[in-house]
């Protein structure tokens, strides 16, 4: 069993067609991929859109203006059936960001870990993040 870091999109977004690695500009989102790379290689780090779903960071994606639980977002079933149809649903899955991401990762990986729950809000969120980053960028150091 391999595993899977899946991160949020963010609001903050490049204006033209790109791949997902490039698209999302927040802090948020940042700070939430630099942490996955710390985990896992880029092929096991999957962004979750609230208009696409699930990404790989290598798709080429247009700009779009949707926020996850807004209508027209993307829905637990499409979510899964993308699951389905990558072969990854029985994988060890990590999910990152706010309640509506890991929310939908949980719907579809019910034994998910999702280490940001309980943390608090977004800049303890961030803060953690820097703090994991840190630690384990010193520790692949050694």
């Amino acid at each position: 069993m391999e595993t899977f870091v899946v991160i949020p999109c963010g609001a903050k977004k490049k204006s033209h067609p790109c791949q997902a690695r490039e698209m999302y500009l927040g802090g948020y989102h940042q700070a939430c991929l630099r942490y996955a790379r710390t985990l896992v290689s880029d092929d096991r780090i999957m962004v979750l859109s609230a208009k696409y779903g699930l990404l790989q960071l290598s798709d080429w994606i247009q700009p779009y203006e949707l926020r996850m639980g807004q209508a027209g977002c993307v829905t637990l079933w499409h979510v899964q059936e993308q699951a389905r149809e990558m072969g990854i649903l029985d994988e060890e899955v990590i999910a990152l960001g706010g309640r509506d991401y890991t929310t939908m990762c949980q719907g579809v990986w019910p034994n998910c870990q999702v280490p940001l729950d309980g943390v608090g809000g977004i800049g303890k969120h961030l803060k953690w993040l820097k703090s994991r980053i840190m630690e384990n960028t010193h520790a692949k150091a050694r």
